[in-house]
């Protein structure tokens, strides 16, 4: 093989019809390398050398197999049908983003809600039943597929806003609409005078 100190043996073989031989290149070296075969005078035979060949050596990296470090600092806050989730951030120079799962208790079964990373540290989960408890953790993954272990898991029920409420007591004044958008309390007995109408739509609540 040539090296910068010239052409240097790296192999040897046995006599035959078919020559050939191995040598090993060190792992660390990449690029080019010259070498040729040469057979030694034998039997009053002459020396025989052939062309040089070149050999292209590459560097393979090392598999990445390490996944970004779990995330930490999960909230989950519940609204009308939907939990808004926030993270800690991962540090991680090779981090695509994140995954959000759901579980219906807080050992699963897990649902992955996002099919592609989440980039935020921020994930709004929709279309939840109100009243119902759900379970939600979050992982990282990097560029290369590793994906983390689950963060711990945060509970949250949706609920509907509460309504608001109004007191009625005595005598009504004006013409009055009762919705379920208000829960009425009556605090008193209350008197309908003629020529006052009081309408209570269906769903409204009396109290």
């Amino acid at each position: 093989m040539k090296t910068p100190r010239g052409w240097e043996q790296v192999a040897t073989a046995p006599q035959s019809t078919v020559g050939g031989a191995k040598f090993l290149v060190p792992t660390e070296a990449v690029g080019s390398f010259d070498f040729r075969a040469m057979t030694a005078p034998f039997n009053g035979a002459s020396a025989v050398t052939t062309a040089p060949r070149t050999l292209e050596v590459t560097a393979t990296p090392p598999t990445d197999i390490t996944p970004p470090a779990v995330p930490t600092g999960v909230v989950a806050t519940p609204g009308n049908g939907h939990v808004g989730l926030a993270w800690s951030p991962v540090t991680a120079s090779d981090l695509d983003g994140y995954l959000v799962y759901r579980a219906p208790t807080a050992n699963g079964p897990w649902a992955k809600l996002t099919a592609i990373p989440n980039t935020a540290t921020g994930y709004d989960a929709t279309g939840l039943t109100n009243g119902t408890t759900y379970w939600f953790a979050i992982t990282s993954i990097d560029d290369t597929g590793n994906e983390s272990a689950r963060s711990n898991a945060s509970p949250a029920t949706p609920a509907s806003p509460p309504s608001s409420v109004v007191d009625h007591c005595g005598t009504l004044s004006v013409d009055q609409t009762w919705t379920p958008a208000t829960t009425h309390r009556l605090t008193c007995d209350l008197t309908v005078p003629a020529g006052r109408t009081l309408t209570v739509e269906a769903g409204a609540v009396i109290k």
